[in-house]
């Protein structure tokens, strides 16, 4: 029987083939790729963040476009700027949160500083992303108002406690 997955793969294991591959590494990584993301989405039992082409544990995206589903799931959103003068190196990078909460599912985990009228936009913004499991970064403005400055489909998991780990034992079960 087919054991249910909580996918946390980020990445495909290149250590070996780097030393093995010589000039078709780049094309042997991409094979690799889509060994991996083929191999999960097919799983006959239930996996939690199927990959996509856009990362393996599920779809990455650039810290604006979290931005943007943030916006569209009417949660207060922190705006994304970037100019010619940003660092590119930190495009990708978005700024530490102070506070995180997860969804699995439909089930939405708040930490204890966020009230409950996130929970929705929470829900709203999982279903938007296609992504079941997801920790959603949050921090105060210079107002002391709460703005999702980010989202990651692999989260921190220690940081949702025991709910978060009720909830994923039930989603795969």
């Amino acid at each position: 029987n087919p054991q249910p997955i909580i996918n946390r793969l980020s990445f495909v294991p290149t250590d070996t083939l780097r030393l093995n591959a010589g000039s078709d590494f780049g094309y042997t990584v991409q094979e690799l790729f889509a060994l991996h993301l083929s191999w999960l989405h097919a799983w006959p039992a239930p996996v939690v963040n199927r990959p996509t082409p856009q990362g393996l544990g599920g779809n990455y995206r650039h810290p604006s476009m979290w931005a943007t589903l943030g916006v569209r799931a009417g949660l207060p959103t922190r705006p994304w700027y970037q100019s010619e003068q940003s660092d590119s190196n930190q495009s990708w990078v978005s700024p530490q949160a102070e506070a995180v909460a997860f969804t699995i599912g439909d089930e939405v985990i708040l930490p204890g500083v966020l009230s409950k009228k996130f929970e929705e936009g929470c829900r709203t913004l999982s279903r938007l992303a296609g992504t079941a499991l997801i920790g959603i970064d949050f921090s105060r403005n210079d107002q002391g108002l709460w703005l999702m400055v980010g989202a990651s489909p692999i989260p921190n998991l220690v940081l949702g406690g025991d709910r978060l780990l009720a909830a994923l034992a039930s989603a795969v079960s």
